[in-house]
């Protein structure tokens, strides 16, 4: 009999990265790991791949890098779930601040030093 690993949350953290994965693309029938069997899902994960993000707008790029952070393979090196929220809450902040779009300067709360 097959034993399975209890969900944790660093899973979970894996699982939301996916999830904004499939927000950023927002394509129809445009599923994650569409061409890895189930079977092969594992290996091909432990091999570092992942789905690639679709190029995003200027204003969008660092939820590519948030999202890296939730897709690491090992689960120690994730993001938890406060880093998460905190970096959103970043994001959702240098969104609302900027006083128009793409053209706008950068402030410093902007998402270009949410990393930092």
């Amino acid at each position: 009999m097959r034993q399975f690993q209890i969900p944790t949350t660093s899973a979970d953290i894996y699982s939301l990265g996916l999830l904004f994965w499939e927000i950023a693309w927002c394509k129809p029938r445009n599923l994650p790991f569409k061409e890895v069997s189930i079977e092969k899902l594992y290996h091909h994960l432990r091999q570092y791949n992942h789905e690639n993000l679709p190029e995003l707008p200027v204003d969008y790029q660092h939820w590519r890098l948030l999202i890296s952070k939730m897709w690491k393979f090992k689960a120690e090196d994730r993001c938890d779930i406060n880093t998460v929220e905190m970096l959103m809450q970043r994001l959702y902040k240098g969104r609302s601040d900027s006083t128009s779009s793409v053209s706008s300067p950068i402030s410093p709360t902007s998402p270009s030093n949410i990393f930092n």
